[in-house]
């Protein structure tokens, strides 16, 4: 169970091998820890796990799914691992090349 303070990963290696691991809330050690993974290992993060609001995040095949459950309501962003830098209004932000939203309530 992680909290505010806390992310927590769960790897699953193309080999096989399987790794816990908590991380504080900080971009460094969530790129840090990416940096450490194959292309083809499984990866899931969860910030504040049972509670609201939570964020869930999943990649794995060269796919991404992040989970933002906020009010008791789900939204999903599905989307390819593959980034490009797209033009929003005179700055340059980096998103999936490939993306779809979905609601639940």
């Amino acid at each position: 169970m992680t909290s505010m303070n806390s992310i927590g990963c769960e790897i699953w290696s193309v080999d096989g091998d399987f790794f816990e691991q908590v991380l504080p809330v900080d971009r460094g050690a969530v790129d840090e820890l990416l940096a450490s993974t194959s292309p083809d290992d499984s990866v899931n993060m969860v910030w504040n796990d049972g509670e609201d609001p939570c964020l869930m995040i999943a990649l794995s095949e060269g796919r991404g799914v992040v989970t933002l459950i906020i009010d008791a309501a789900f939204h999903t962003l599905v989307g390819s691992a593959e980034v490009g830098d797209v033009d929003d209004g005179g700055r340059t932000i980096h998103r999936p090349a490939e993306s779809a939203y979905g609601f639940c309530r």
